[in-house]
């Protein structure tokens, strides 16, 4: 397979494509749905509202290009979603009124999250950098330059004080918030490290990689845990179950599977989607998790035994619409009764999770 632009820079040729390369337009792998289309109808308009016959609540399009992260505010009244067009918009998780752009990123913007006391939201970006902002005023609080390559994921330990990040550049970093300098750098990568999510129990992050591994390891050591390896391909998110004793990864192999933290042993497997899986988001509630794919659904399936409860098919562009339009990230509401999933389109879609 030809390199890519991204494989050629960071030195090394890769067997799939990555999914910052796909949101890029690069050439798509086996399991992509071809290579991303065009902008459709409708950027720029703030929100449509959705009949409740359906299960949508509204629809964000705030945005001028793909939407890669969302985060709900901790009180559930804002969401963060982070876009391809280098802004950060706060919105009305309820009106879907932009109460807020932050522009501080000079390149694409790959992901999103609300600090737990609700003060700050970190962003991270192919600029290279994670800066740290206010979450009202959108001024800026710090930047984070410890990577040398596209910041693809962001998640807060649960005390606010310090982030986890994860790169292009085959590492995976903790940082304080307020200084931003470097905690500790987790190495032992092989490739791009495509998610970072920190312990509801703040003390491990799980981490998933280009390089077909998820890893979990210690927040303040760095030393490893656990190494799963039951995928094929590459991990693009990773969820922790709310207890931390579980995590769940999603893979452009068109799994997502959930795993225990303690042997690294597989509990189930979903197969629900035609195409890569690129987003997972675990309930609060602990019973279901969320995942997002290639095939342009987002769905809800059973924790414990993998069987799906809904899809939702909303992003689903209509007969003749450029495409396709992956579900590239997804959040549950703090209450766990709604859910935010963001596509290639631009949009966000808010929606009610069935009883």
């Amino acid at each position: 397979m030809m390199q890519t632009e991204r494989q050629m820079k960071n030195g090394m040729t890769m067997a799939r494509i990555s999914r910052r390369d796909m949101l890029r337009g690069l050439a798509a792998g086996a399991l992509a749905l071809g290579a991303a289309g065009c902008a459709i109808p409708g950027f720029g308009s703030t929100a449509t509202p959705v009949p409740s016959s359906g299960s949508s609540l509204l629809i964000y399009t705030g945005h001028t290009a793909a939407v890669n992260g969302v985060a709900w505010s901790p009180d559930g009244k804002r969401i963060a979603s982070a876009s391809s067009d280098h802004t950060v918009n706060v919105w009305s998780a309820t009106t879907g009124e932009t109460l807020l752009t932050y522009k501080g990123h000079l390149k694409e913007v790959w992901d999103v999250g609300w600090s737990p006391d609700g003060t700050r939201i970190v962003t991270g970006s192919a600029d290279n950098t994670a800066q740290v902002w206010d979450a009202t005023t959108a001024k800026q609080i710090q930047t984070y330059n410890g990577h040398t390559n596209d910041v693809n994921a962001v998640s807060w330990s649960p005390d606010s004080a310090k982030v986890a990040s994860g790169s292009a550049d085959h590492t995976s970093a903790v940082w304080d918030a307020a200084t931003g300098s470097t905690l500790l750098t987790y190495t032992r990568y092989l490739s791009f490290v495509f998610a970072t999510r920190w312990s509801p129990d703040g003390t491990r992050i799980a981490s998933g990689s280009a390089d077909y591994t998820a890893r979990v390891y210690s927040a303040v050591t760095g030393n490893d845990s656990i190494v799963y390896r039951n995928h094929t391909l590459a991990i693009n998110s990773v969820a922790w179950s709310p207890d931390s004793t579980r995590v769940v990864s999603a893979s452009s192999d068109g799994t997502a599977q959930v795993w225990d933290t303690a042997q690294a042993n597989t509990i189930t497997t979903f197969a629900g989607h035609k195409s890569a899986v690129y987003v997972v988001g675990w309930s609060p509630q602990g019973k279901r998790i969320a995942s997002g794919g290639g095939d342009q659904q987002a769905q809800i399936w059973d924790a414990a035994t993998g069987a799906s409860i809904f899809s939702y098919r909303g992003h689903i562009l209509p007969a003749g619409a450029k495409g396709p339009n992956q579900v590239h990230a997804l959040a549950w509401s703090p209450d766990g009764k709604r859910i935010a999933s963001a596509s290639l389109d631009g949009a966000v879609h808010v929606w009610n999770v069935p009883s």
